[in-house]
């Protein structure tokens, strides 16, 4: 994950620029990070979030 100062950078570049912050939680949303998304943790909130159900260390067992 990046430190918080870079994704907070990063968000008002977008803002100024009036670009849509994309955040990728593919690998860091639903709950790895210790928060549901790891936006969360820096207080960013993306304008849009890709998210997906990964499996990785059998915590998600498809059926």
């Amino acid at each position: 994950m990046n430190p918080a100062w870079v994704l907070r950078e990063m968000k008002r570049i977008c803002e100024a620029s009036e670009v849509l912050f994309i955040a990728d939680e593919v690998m860091t949303g639903w709950g790895p990070t210790g928060t549901l998304f790891a936006c969360e943790q820096v207080n960013v909130t993306p304008d849009i979030a890709s998210i997906g159900r990964v499996s990785r260390e059998g915590r998600f067992r498809s059926r």
